[in-house]
Parts: structure tokens; C-alpha cells; sequence
């Protein structure tokens, strides 16, 4: 499983563009979503099941309500549970942990995902969850569901997490790095910023994951914990490079202009002070330009 972790958490939290024309967008579902509903209510098995996951898919990818999108979210994972669906239900704990770490059920959904992840294989997320939830639930009463499921040379959360960016370097291939190394440092990072999302270092650890994503050149992944780090750690001192990094690499590395532009225009309202200001506006005012027009510009200044 060469993926990264939480590829399912991006596949499930991608908002389209697309409207469906049946959705009542703020105060309802859409009828194809209703309709499966009603068919898991009656016949409540394994085909409803994963049919009525598959519109509920759908409609969080267009949701734009927050009360609605927690919703789907607690139903999927409910329906997902009880069909004993336990790596489906990962998709669905993983965005209730991120997006409402303030929930009263903040415990069980971390006890459970970690449960989860172990169980499926995924060790490096599993152990870094299992040892946030012990640290902060030392007395919790999902203990048990957790018991035997860690490594038992599991240290510290910071001490592994160092130990595995040690590891990128070890056996590296012909880019320099172990790749599949650096995919469990990224899953690391994460796991922690979703474990600890009150932390100082979970935006920094979600940067460096940001980081490592680029060099893996998996942008999708890079995109999205950027994304994180713009939604949730607005104050982080390095706000703004994110920012300019994302920008940066939808217009070079993805191709992707229009996003781009959106990006710099964001971040020279944004961040009117910083020292990439300059580079921002530069790149903004010649986004349309081709490089050898670039090279041009640069020579006569």
C-alpha cells in the first residue's frame, strides 16, 4: 500500500465544483441520497449498505453546509460500524478527528481510529495515535479496545517521529530518498496533527509532511495538508510560505494557473507584510506569461 495514509480522507472531503441540480445545497439532501437511505432503513444489509455509502460519498464531495457534512459524516461512520466495515469506517474517523477536534467524542473517535488503522496493518499512524491517546486519556475508557495493539518499542511520539525522518536517507534511491520511508514519516506527521491537534509543533509536523509529499511529488497529498495548515493553523509563523508554496506549485508542478492566481491574489491581500511579497506580486503580474517572456523581463530589470 503504497499510498499515504489519509488518501481516503481527501477522496471523501473533496468539494466540487458541481452542483447536483436535485441537492437543496443548505437544508437537505439530494433525492438520490434519500432514496438509498430509505432502502438501507428497509433492508438493512450488506449491498443497502455500501450502496447508501456510495451516496453518501457523493453528497459529501458537494456538501457546503458544516451541519450537514458532520451529519453524513457520523451516519457513514455509523453504518459503517455496524456492517463491521472497520477500514471503511476509517474514512469516515479520520475527517470527524481533523474537523472537529473539539468534540465530546474527540476520545472514542481517536481510540477507534487507531484501533482501526492497527488492525488493517497501518502500524506507524496506529502507534502515534494509540500514544496521544494514552498521554491524554491516561484513565480512558477505550483502554481496552487498545491494549496490544503497540509497538512495544514505541518511546515517545517525538523520539519515533525522529527517528523515522532518519530513516527517508537510509537504502535511498536514485532521487536520494527511501521512498516508501518517507511515505510513513508523512503518515507519521499527520497522524500526530490529528491526535494533537492543540499542539504547538502539529502544523510544523504537518509541514514537514507537506514538504516530503512535494519531494515524493505527491501534490494531491502536499495540496491538502496545505490546505490543513491554511484552515486550521491560520497564526503558524510560517503561514505565508505555505501559501506561497501551494501557489507555486499549482502553477508549475500541476499546471494549474487559474488556482494559482487565486492563491497569490489571497496571499498578497493576506500577508501585505511578508518578505515574499514581492516574489508573490511578480509572479501574479506575469502568470500568463511563457518563460522565455519571463527570462526576457528578468534580463532587462
Amino acid at each position: 500500500m503504497k499510498n499515504t495514509l489519509f488518501f481516503l480522507l481527501a477522496s471523501f472531503l473533496l468539494f466540487s465544483c458541481k452542483q447536483d441540480a436535485a441537492k437543496t445545497i443548505t437544508t437537505g439532501f439530494s433525492a438520490e441520497y434519500t432514496a438509498a437511505l430509505d432502502k438501507l432503513n428497509a433492508t438493512p444489509d450488506k449491498t443497502t449498505a455500501n450502496n447508501y455509502l456510495k451516496e453518501l460519498r457523493s453528497e459529501l464531495a458537494t456538501s457546503v453546509d458544516k451541519k450537514n457534512t458532520k451529519e453524513l459524516l457520523i451516519k457513514g461512520l455509523t453504518v459503517s460500524e455496524t456492517h463491521k466495515m472497520g477500514a471503511t469506517a476509517i474514512g469516515f474517523l479520520m475527517p470527524l478527528l481533523k474537523e472537529y477536534p473539539a468534540s465530546p467524542k474527540k476520545e472514542e473517535y481517536m481510540a477507534k481510529l487507531a484501533s482501526a488503522l492497527s488492525d488493517i496493518g497501518k502500524k506507524i499512524p496506529g502507534d502515534v495515535l494509540i500514544d496521544s491517546y494514552m498521554s491524554q486519556y491516561p484513565n480512558g475508557q477505550y483502554k481496552e479496545l487498545l491494549n496490544g495493539k503497540q509497538n512495544d518499542k514505541f518511546e515517545n511520539i517525538d523520539t519515533f517521529i525522529v527517528r523515522l525522518a532518519e530513516q527517508i536517507f537510509v537504502n535511498p534511491d536514485k532521487f536520494g530518498i527511501n521512498r516508501l520511508n518517507a511515505q510513513k514519516y508523512v503518515d507519521a506527521c499527520e497522524a500526530y496533527a490529528l491526535g494533537n491537534s492543540d499542539s504547538g509543533m502539529a502544523p510544523e509536523y504537518l509541514y514537514r509532511a507537506a514538504e516530503m509529499a512535494r519531494t515524493l511529488k505527491t501534490y494531491p497529498k502536499a495540496l491538502s495538508i496545505y490546505d490543513w495548515i491554511e484552515d486550521k493553523y491560520p497564526n503558524y509563523e510560517k503561514a505565508a510560505t505555505t501559501m506561497f508554496l501551494k501557489g507555486f506549485m499549482l502553477e508549475n508542478e500541476l499546471n494549474d494557473k487559474e488556482s494559482a492566481r487565486k492563491v497569490y491574489q489571497s496571499f498578497v491581500t493576506k500577508f501585505p507584510k511578508s518578505d515574499l511579497q514581492d516574489d508573490v506580486q511578480f509572479l501574479l503580474d506575469n502568470i500568463d506569461k511563457t518563460d522565455e517572456e519571463i527570462m526576457k523581463l528578468i534580463e532587462k530589470k
